[in-house]
């Protein structure tokens, strides 16, 4: 017996249980109740009123909840949204049948929506009565803590009527709301007429002195003597939780005691029969709750993890053929919910539970909705093309189950495992997942529409990597072990050093810690670059503010930028403060962008490099020549330096071709007004080919590999102490 109990599910025993306690109670608060109508009868009229008074809180408290998370949302995206988003978001407010109309109001004077609104400019969230027939719901948006403006809308009395129009006491009862003054807001007590305050009402038609009883504060039903009904009235006041507004309820007594009576009497005749469909009720929901609830996920109607584990297994078990496990998520899903709402993501979380059940094949293959917006599917492998063309249906499906009108462009980083059936045997479900896992994590940090990473055992080691640079990257910035390395860029002409490059070396008691190979790219993804980068300015022009006052040498330094701060239109403003505050002239700093940074907005990058320009910073295009767009733009912006990508020099010295079109490039930049850097020169050859070229700067180790800011300043010193002396 006993082990045949431990075979049940904790959930069945626990519903049986529940059932069986609901039961008692049932039958114990039954014969309590009979006996003791009496004295009960005001505590059982709080008790069925209470559920309208949270049910009216809810609603309004709901209201308030509603447009203050909008106004947040707005605010997130305040310096982004155009009129037509402004518009968009009144269309779908107004959307709601219980709302009349709505406006959005900013601080600049545009308006949105219905403008003949009451204007209430609010500094915080809340509600007041417009009319007989809607309240008017406001609240604030701020950014940055700055007043931007405010939204409200009309909010139909409707379902505060509803709320309170439940049938009590056989339909007896009434509700009504007031504010803290007896003033009413909606709802009406139709026991008595004729009344324009109902607390001084209640006061005046009572034969019991009420003179000085505060109704907004006794929060609970009492017994009066009214005068003009000739009988007693059981009267409730109970607060609501916004704006000092209270629900009253009102019924007579015998009508109280008999609608209980009736309760209680119906109650006896149905004992047997509740019992009876409960138990049916149990029987059935345990049948279908096992069959959904545990083994599908209800909006997506996929599997859950648990079921679809136990399901693959038994696929894979049954099938000798080479099968993938593929995990996929939505790319940025959180903003998808913010900008558009929940009700749209779980549109998207459908779409890709149907089209995953329409392009796998039932019998062979299974997928489960594991969490959120992840997906994880089992389907047999054929050829990586093969997976490939999978994934293509699977987004064609997915794009026609949203329909033409979603204008939304959404990535899934999608990571897969191949197991081949000679090792199906073998398999453990739990390790398959968690390296499908870990293909799929790297997947997320990738940029790109094709974000379709293969698991390989370097994975593991890849991720782990990564996971330990972002574990540190905070503690060493604020530890200061991201430290200025710099080479210097010679003159061709004379062989002596015209400026240099500010390079970022992780340093750790002493030594380099991290190769920046090892750091940046990972930086790049995460986005903690665009701190770096700062980082580094700053290092730069404290540098070139120690060399002016201490020895009297005014060097440009050019400073990477990443394509990450093309986000950001306030940079120029940013540097150049940094410059003022340690007395650096603009000019002796060139920002480097490299040839990707072109790809994309391109109106957006021009106005980014001009307002660099305007505060006297000087540009170079790193790695110039390897893209397409640079010539493209080379008529549109000027740039100061060229700097021409190592990979070029590395066969030119055998590749007539090659050379031809690196001397091309440099007398067209130099027409252009532009100076040239050779980068990652090395040999005596190149730097012959580069002089007959009349290539103006080389970068390379065949004169300079980078140096720490001390050994720099040594060079940089004693190479003009020489030249002073001569």
């Amino acid at each position: 017996m006993k082990k045949n109990l431990k075979t049940i599910p904790i959930h069945i025993l626990m519903t049986i249980l529940v059932v069986v306690s609901l039961f008692g109670v049932m039958f114990v608060y039954d014969v309590k109740i009979e006996k003791s109508l009496d004295n009960h009868l005001q505590e059982h009229h709080d008790e069925i009123i209470k559920p309208s008074v949270i049910n009216i809180n809810n609603i309004l408290v709901s209201q308030i909840k509603y447009i203050t998370d909008l106004t947040e949302i707005i605010s997130y995206s305040s310096s982004s949204l155009s009129n037509q988003d402004y518009n968009r978001i009144i269309n779908n407010i107004e959307k709601d049948e219980m709302i009349e109309s709505c406006a959005i109001y900013l601080e600049d004077g545009s308006v949105f929506g219905n403008s003949n609104l009451i204007l209430n400019k609010t500094h915080q969230p809340s509600i007041l009565k417009m009319n007989d027939e809607t309240l008017l719901i406001s609240a604030p948006i701020l950014t940055n803590n700055q007043y931007f403006g405010w939204v409200e809308y009309e909010y139909k009395y409707n379902e505060l009527k509803e709320a309170m129009g439940i049938d009590f006491f056989n339909s007896n009862g009434q509700f009504a709301i007031v504010d803290s003054q007896g003033d009413k807001v909606t709802g009406e007590i139709t026991l008595f007429t004729n009344y324009d305050n109902l607390f001084d009402f209640i006061r005046s038609d009572s034969s019991e002195d009420l003179s000085n009883v505060d109704f907004a504060n006794i929060g609970s039903s009492f017994m009066i003597t009214s005068k003009m009904l000739d009988e007693k009235i059981l009267i409730g006041t109970y607060k609501l939780g916004v704006n000092n507004w209270y629900l009253v309820s009102a019924v007579p007594e015998k009508t109280a005691k008999l609608a209980f009576q009736r309760i209680f009497d119906l109650e006896k005749d149905m004992i047997t029969a509740i019992y009876l469909v409960l138990l049916c009720y149990m029987i059935l929901y345990l049948a279908w709750w096992y069959k959904t609830r545990i083994r599908m996920d209800a909006l997506t109607k996929a599997y859950r993890l648990r079921p679809f584990m136990i399901k693959a297994k038994h696929l894979l078990k049954h099938n000798k053929m080479d099968f993938a496990f593929v995990k996929l998520d939505v790319k940025n899903f959180k903003l998808i919910n913010r900008i558009y709402s929940k009700e749209y993501g779980d549109r998207v979380l459908v779409s890709i539970s149907n089209a995953l059940r329409k392009i796998l094949d039932n019998k062979h293959s299974i997928y489960c909705r594991e969490q959120k917006d992840t997906f994880i599917f089992v389907l047999p492998f054929i050829s990586k093309e093969a997976l490939l063309a999978k994934r293509k249906d699977f987004l064609e499906e997915f794009y026609r189950s949203m329909n033409e009108s979603f204008n939304y462009q959404i990535t899934f980083p999608t990571g897969h495992y191949i197991v081949r059936k000679d090792s199906l045997n073998r398999l453990n479900i739990s390790e398959a997942i968690e390296k499908v896992n870990l293909a799929h994590g790297l997947a997320k940090y990738e940029t790109g529409e094709d974000l379709f990473i293969d698991y390989e055992e370097s994975l593991e080691k890849e991720l782990i990597k990564k996971q330990n640079v972002e574990n540190e990257m905070i503690q060493a910035l604020k530890n200061k072990e991201f430290t200025l390395y710099l080479q210097p860029k010679v003159l061709l002409e004379n062989e002596k050093i015209y400026g240099a490059e500010a390079l970022v070396r992780w340093v750790r008691n002493g030594t380099v810690y991290r190769n920046p190979n090892d750091f940046i790219p990972i930086f790049e993804k995460n986005g903690f670059v665009t701190k770096i980068d700062f980082y580094m300015f700053e290092e730069t022009v404290k540098l070139l503010s120690t060399l002016k006052k201490e020895k009297n040498i005014c060097i440009p330094i050019s400073v990477n930028f990443s394509r990450m701060h093309l986000k950001n239109n306030d940079i120029a403003e940013q540097l150049d403060k940094i410059t003022s505050h340690y007395q650096v002239e603009n000019k002796y700093l060139t920002i480097e962008v490299t040839e990707s940074m072109m790809n994309g907005d391109i109106e957006k990058f021009k106005q980014w490099i001009n307002s660099l320009r305007m505060k006297g910073f000087k540009i170079a295009v790193d790695d110039f020549g390897i893209g397409y767009s640079s010539l493209s733009l080379l008529k549109d912006l000027h740039f100061d330096e060229l700097k021409i990508d190592k990979e070029f020099f590395s066969e030119c010295l055998e590749n007539e071709r090659c050379e031809i079109v690196i001397m091309s490039t440099i007398e067209m930049a130099k027409k252009l007004g532009s100076h040239v850097v050779a980068e990652g020169i090395e040999n005596v050859e190149q730097i012959e080919m580069l002089k007959e070229a009349a290539c103006d700067l080389i970068q390379g180790y065949y004169y300079y590999s980078p140096m720490d800011v001390s050994t720099f300043t040594n060079v940089i010193a004693k190479e003009r102490e020489n030249n002073d002396s001569r």
